[in-house]
């Protein structure tokens, strides 16, 4: 079970929201389906440098202090509450010292989403795949 979201991961919540959906407003969504833009843990601020790959995100800033969000995901736009969710877990994965995979195609499961947003389990319809 994931921890309850704090007023202070809210808040870091909505800057990452609002950084990524402005750069989708104002940018072009094509070019930026294969970026990247790096967020700080502590407080989810950017310098606003958008990447061409995780890898170079990394290779430009510290991994211990920083989150790597793709627009791939995001295409959409991002959720507030979601994008809280997502610095908590990698809050919680840098204090157990995992970091962050280089994957270009950084996709979630199903499960693993609702998993992340506290969604209860996905009813099977008989006879189709889920």
């Amino acid at each position: 079970m994931r921890p309850p979201l704090t007023y202070e991961l809210r808040e870091a919540g909505k800057r990452i929201a609002d950084q990524l959906n402005a750069r989708l407003t104002f940018g072009d969504p094509f070019e930026l389906r294969h970026a990247v833009m790096a967020f700080r843990l502590q407080d989810g601020t950017t310098d606003g440098t958008v990447y061409d790959s995780i890898k170079d995100a990394k290779r430009f800033t510290d991994p211990a202090r920083f989150c790597y969000f793709a627009f791939l995901n995001i295409l959409g736009g991002a959720n507030p509450e979601e994008c809280a969710v997502v610095l908590s877990f990698y809050r919680m994965a840098r204090d157990a010292g995992l970091g962050q995979k280089d994957n270009e195609q950084p996709f979630l499961s199903t499960h693993g989403g609702d998993v992340m947003t506290g969604r209860g389990p996905r009813q099977q319809i008989p006879g189709r795949l889920n």
